[in-house]
This record gives structure tokens, sequence and C-alpha cells, in this order.
């Protein structure tokens, strides 16, 4: 039975495979982790998009893959001429819709870190929005407080010298029926 060789995938080799990993890390993993710690909010929406169209290469490739080993499978299943080539291109076929599922998935998690980090923006805007509404009626209440106070303080004084003029009014009508 001859074996051969492994057919590349369509689209060449990603620059982070694990053949060009030194020291045990990934270094394009060590670069986009650095680089996105101090990467500004449009930067790292740029830096989403375009991750999103690397992995929509991928997706298009691994798809391509798909295809070519679905084709080689029926190519040779038509003449039944050898079972072992047959099962070769089985397993390669299962390897391809791997790697296609793979990617999506990749692809699918891409966009709900992005759609995660969206949101997150969106929960800060609005607590800042939040603590902004606070602030003001904080400020208003303080105000309405303060018109509050010098309001009692009026009615204080008015109600002391209400009581005052009634007294008065009630010691000057008691001293003026003695006088009669």
């Amino acid at each position: 039975m001859e074996t051969s060789p492994p057919r590349p995938p369509v689209g060449g080799q990603s620059a982070c495979s694990p053949e060009s990993w030194e020291w045990g890390a990934p270094p394009c993993w060590l670069l986009s982790s650095q680089k996105n710690l101090s990467l500004s909010k449009a930067e790292k929406h740029v830096h989403q998009f375009m991750m999103d169209i690397k992995h929509t290469k991928k997706i298009r490739s691994a798809a391509a893959n798909v295809l070519r080993e679905c084709w080689l499978l029926h190519r040779s299943g038509r003449g039944r001429r050898d079972s072992g080539e047959n099962r070769r291109n089985q397993r390669r076929l299962l390897e391809a819709i791997r790697v296609f599922r793979k990617a999506r998935l990749k692809q699918r998690k891409l966009r709900d870190h992005a759609n995660e980090m969206v949101d997150l923006s969106k929960l800060q805007v609005m607590m800042s929005d939040l603590n902004g509404n606070w602030s003001t009626s904080y400020k208003e209440m303080e105000r309405r407080i303060g018109s509050m106070e010098q309001k009692m303080d009026e009615l204080s004084r008015a109600f002391q010298e209400t009581s005052q003029l009634i007294s008065r009014a009630l010691q000057h009508r008691a001293g003026g029926n003695s006088v009669a």
C-alpha cells in the first residue's frame, strides 16, 4: 500500500502555525495580546475587523479543502479500484470537515468577543450617563433642600412675629379692659 504525500491546504499555512513557534509560545499571540493591552477603542475595533477578515479567509480556505476532498473521494469511489485509497480519501475529507468546523467556531468566538466589547462600551456609556444624571439630581436635591430650609426659617420668623403680635394684642386688650 503506497501512501501519497499530504496535500497542502488551500490558502497556505498560517504565520501562527505551531511549526513557527519558538521557545514554546506562539509569537503572534504574544504580539497581539501585548498590543491589545495598549490599543485605543478605535484601534480595537480595527483589530477585531482585521481578525474577522483573517478568520473569514480561513473558513473559505477550509470550505475549498472540504469540496476538494469530497470531489477526490467521489472520483476515487467511482472506479472501486482500491478500498485503501477510498478510506484515505474519507479520512482526509473528515479532517477537512474538522478544520472547517474549527475555523467557524473560532470566528463565532471572535464575533461574540466583539459583541461583548461593544456591550461593555455601551454599559460604560450608560454608567457614565447614570452617574451624570445622579450627580445632577443630587445637586438639584441639595438646591431644593436649601430652598426649603430658607422657607422654614421664614415661616419660623413669621410664626414668632405672629405670636408676638397676638400676645401684644392680648396684652393691649387686657390692658384696655382693666381701664374701663
